[in-house]
């Protein structure tokens, strides 16, 4: 594998001792291998279990094949020592249990499943490309939650279940970062959330990025698809640009609120320059609320299937048409973006 200080360590991130870990990186960082390393090193030296946790039941049938192939195929020293298989949702180390094989969307199933020496969950590739034809499951996050309340038995004395949230630098927008209320590092790797409770890290290798960026391959998306080159070989997400982002001023005035995934937007005009700006500021006593979906409803809101009848709205979708709408910061504009579309 090269030198290892190229490759995503799980060290620096276990010795901060969070529950929840949110490892972002380029394709190819080494950090898939690193957890799956780590959970049967530990099996081998304490005996606790892992969960192997993939979305849909498609995506963990062809992760299971693939499972094993760089532990034992690629490099076949590292548990020769061991006999490691996969058989149906298991994988036995010695012939004894080591991991468990689920697919969050058949979650619930395993309500009444005791995991009393789990304490490792790996949820790989969490995150799911915009473009993609993959959809996250509705109420993700709560479903995940339940799961882990599932595992983890809180309050009844089973240790620790650490969750490692694997993924691609894809996309800003998913239900995770929303519902976790979480965001990207700012200049520097690592940050730390709810009480030191949640991590998230945005890992970059200088060295292994450059190597792979001059690879063949690297070259012809340097040349011809310069997206997927900065998401492939850079971990740049691909709606991280900061267009159409910046600050209001006292010109702005308060317009009004809308509620989206929970969270509250405000809309602010500039009169004279014929400008919006949307903010995480709002009037709190100004009386026009609009709210995005059923779930945002509350007593004396509008729901938003009334906006074509709204001078508001109409306002703000002329002003985003013609390029006069704004952003305070890029998870709003991604947030603004997301519902529009």
């Amino acid at each position: 594998m090269g030198k290892n200080s190229e490759f995503w360590n799980i060290r620096i991130v276990l010795s901060r001792q969070a529950l929840f870990n949110f490892i972002i990186s380029f394709r190819g960082g080494g950090k898939t291998f690193g957890c799956k390393k780590y959970a049967i090193d530990n099996f081998l030296k304490t005996g606790e279990q892992f969960i192997y946790l993939r979305r849909y039941e498609t995506d963990l049938e062809k992760a299971k094949k693939e499972f094993l192939t760089d532990l034992i195929i690629k490099f076949p020293k590292l548990f020769q020592e061991h006999k490691i298989i996969i058989k149906g949702d298991k994988l036995f180390i010695d012939d004894k249990t080591a991991g468990f094989f689920i697919p969050l969307s058949k979650a619930g199933s395993y309500k009444s499943t005791a995991f009393p020496n789990v304490t490792l969950i790996i949820f790989d590739e969490f995150l799911i490309d915009r473009d993609s034809f993959q959809k996250y499951i509705p109420r993700e996050p709560y479903k995940f939650n339940d799961f882990y309340s599932t595992v983890a038995r809180v309050g009844t004395g089973h240790p620790d279940v650490i969750v490692f949230f694997l993924g691609n630098a894809i996309s800003l927008i998913n239900p995770y970062f929303s519902a976790y209320n979480i965001s990207l590092p700012y200049k520097k790797d690592i940050k730390l959330f709810a009480n030191n409770e949640i991590l998230v890290q945005i890992f970059n290798s200088p060295e292994l990025q450059e190597k792979q960026a001059k690879s063949r391959f690297g070259q012809i998306m340097k040349a011809t698809n310069k997206d997927y080159f900065n998401y492939a070989f850079k971990g740049n997400f691909n709606d991280n640009n900061r267009e159409f982002v910046k600050k209001k001023d006292f010109n702005y005035k308060f317009y009004f609120t809308f509620v989206y995934n929970n969270k509250y937007f405000g809309v602010w005009s500039d009169y004279n320059n014929s400008q919006f700006i949307i903010s995480y500021d709002y009037v709190k006593t100004f009386p026009l609320i609009f709210a995005c979906s059923y779930q945002d409803m509350q007593p004396n809101f509008i729901m938003i299937n009334k906006l074509k009848k709204s001078t508001h709205w109409q306002n703000l979708f002329h002003a985003f048409n013609t390029g006069q709408l704004y952003f305070e910061n890029v998870d709003i504009k991604n947030n603004v973006y997301d519902l529009f579309s």
